[in-house]
């Protein structure tokens, strides 16, 4: 995939202090945008498609004008991110705030955020709930030092994003010139932890930086290889489910018939012996009857297709899991993996002993990090 080198951004206070006239948001993200992912009534969405929904970041030109970038889960605003209040408006319930940065639930703000002012100002720093600061707005606590900034390279290159003391710090977004975009947090100058790198195209990176390293953790052409894998594990699953279901449909017929058969008989018989008086005390040889052929056993059982199917659920769950670690959505642990692929493997081995079929993940044979 072809991407702009990851040569770690260093900007100073100097660099910020431009004197480029300041471009409208529209402007900054207008070639990002000119390629998305998707658009609904929202607005236009650009980033992480995962499992058919906005799972992961991204970022979202709404309807109003207003812009969001961060993290996305289920389609919702949730996570950590930014959002730009349209041209001439405010945030919702901060008066005087155009940009807010920090925690968000379901499409409100909530748990940690702050309101920076026009000027790039702080003006609340705090807690929110259903989508309203907690405290006092304005605070009267706020960080001096910390401040948003924005600056113009000039090139068609934009800086948005979080600084104090002069250094880049805290969350902010690189966008180039040829419509890729960079957004993560920043520590001292450095990008720090797991971003995204978004390409012109809709594909995209996630990369995660630890000092002076990085490593790419997962990208949008992984995911569409283990989306085809699990579409193709469910296909075959379903296939399975529909032979058994064809199974028992034909054991029903059978044992239908039989009983069909059976009450004929026990028809034909009382026709017969229409004259005897049970009540009598005539005795009644077991020759007169037939017993009824018993059912034919068939190698299907329910149960045992229950079980399999729990067996088939836990196997994903473990499944899952080992996914999350792999690709940087769960804290990596050797000793765990290891433990999953065991009760993978054992819950394979169980119904391939049998003769059955069973599904079979990379992810069991996967040797870790």
């Amino acid at each position: 995939m072809e991407k702009k080198s990851y040569i770690l951004l260093f900007l100073s206070f100097f660099l910020l202090t431009s004197n480029a006239q300041e471009k409208s948001i529209n402007h900054i993200f207008s070639k990002t945008l000119e390629v998305v992912n998707e658009k609904d009534k929202k607005g236009s969405f650009k980033g992480q498609i995962l499992k058919g929904k906005r799972n992961g970041m991204g970022v979202l030109s709404q309807r109003n004008g207003a812009l969001y970038i961060g993290d996305f889960y289920r389609n919702m605003i949730s996570g950590y991110g930014m959002l730009i209040a349209p041209e001439n408006s405010y945030v919702d319930n901060c008066d005087s705030c155009t940009v807010y940065i920090g925690n968000w639930k379901n499409g409100e703000k909530s748990g940690f955020g702050i309101c920076y002012a026009n000027n790039g100002n702080m003006i609340y720093q705090g807690l929110f709930e259903k989508n309203k600061p907690t405290s006092q707005y304005p605070s009267t606590n706020i960080d001096q030092q910390k401040y948003f900034s924005y600056f113009d390279f000039g090139n068609g290159e934009f800086f948005l994003g979080e600084m104090k003391k002069g250094i880049v710090n805290g969350y902010g977004i690189m966008i180039y010139n040829n419509g890729d975009l960079w957004l993560s947090n920043f520590k001292e100058g450095k990008r720090n932890g797991i971003g995204l790198y978004l390409l012109y195209n809709g594909e995209w990176e996630t990369i995660n930086f630890e000092g002076d390293n990085y490593n790419i953790v997962s990208s949008s052409i992984n995911y569409r290889n283990i989306d085809a894998n699990r579409k193709a594990n469910i296909k075959s699953s379903l296939s399975e489910a529909f032979g058994y279901f064809a199974q028992a449909a034909s054991q029903s017929v059978q044992i239908a018939s039989e009983v069909q058969s059976m009450k004929e008989r026990e028809k034909s018989f009382i026709n017969t012996n229409s004259n005897v008086n049970i009540s009598d005390n005539t005795s009644i040889s077991d020759n007169n009857i037939s017993p009824p052929k018993e059912p034919s056993t068939s190698p299907y059982s329910i149960s045992a297709n229950q079980n399999k199917n729990t067996d088939s659920r836990t196997y994903a769950n473990y499944d899952g899991m080992l996914s999350k670690m792999r690709y940087g959505n769960m804290e990596y642990d050797d000793a765990k993996r290891k433990e999953y692929q065991s009760k993978m493997r054992a819950l394979r081995e169980k119904w391939e002993k049998r003769g059955e079929r069973f599904q079979h993940s990379e992810n069991e044979d996967w040797l870790g990090k």
